[in-house]
């Protein structure tokens, strides 16, 4: 999972950077958009069993979700913290063609993940099963510092850059780097459609 904010709901229910949300209300789930849809549209202030995996371990908790205009994410609080009037990233881009969803690294969010708060990049949020994001072992957590642009690895320093630069391609050469071990290269190669 990414971010846990202090004092929301999946902070209180003691979950951490880093747990894997495999099931809401009885129902299992293979991707992040799914789950998300679910805990929208539950029935707000109301609790639900939620499994995850932590450190490969299957845990149970009990979840209250918030109603929508008390929701906060992570992005928000890091724009209204610098009080900036820029527009921001998005918080979330889904990059279906290769099966993964990237959000913006902030020096918070490189903290919490265990990495320096002044490493470059965008953050893996999401990898569907299957994908070939999933087949280069591509897992929630895990930071793209570095893209191949005109035959040669370069910097990738946010979203929008690894938007344009993956709507382009039939195939990506990236950089990866992990909390839990050294950093790789990877291909990605868009599925071929029959």
């Amino acid at each position: 999972m990414g971010n846990v904010l202090p004092g929301s709901p999946a902070d209180k229910a003691g979950l951490k950077q880093g747990d894997v949300i495999t099931s809401f209300a009885g129902e299992k789930f293979n991707d992040g958009s799914s789950f998300r849809l679910k805990v929208a549209t539950s029935e707000p202030l109301k609790s639900y069993e939620l499994g995850y995996l932590r450190k490969g371990q299957q845990r149970v908790t009990q979840i209250t979700p918030a109603p929508a205009e008390k929701v906060r994410f992570a992005v928000e609080e890091s724009d209204e913290s610098k009080g900036e009037t820029e527009k921001a990233e998005p918080a979330k881009t889904d990059i279906n063609a290769f099966g993964l969803e990237v959000q913006p690294l902030t020096a918070d969010l490189a903290k919490s993940l265990g990495f320096p708060a002044g490493l470059k990049g965008v953050v893996v949020s999401s990898v569907k099963d299957g994908s070939p994001a999933a087949e280069a072992g591509l897992q929630e957590g895990d930071v793209i510092t570095k893209v191949v642009r005109d035959h040669k690895f370069q910097p990738l320093t946010d979203v929008k850059e690894f938007q344009e630069v993956s709507s382009k391609a039939d195939e990506l050469a990236l950089y990866v780097q992990s909390s839990k071990g050294p950093g790789r290269f990877v291909t990605l190669t868009k599925p071929t459609k029959i």
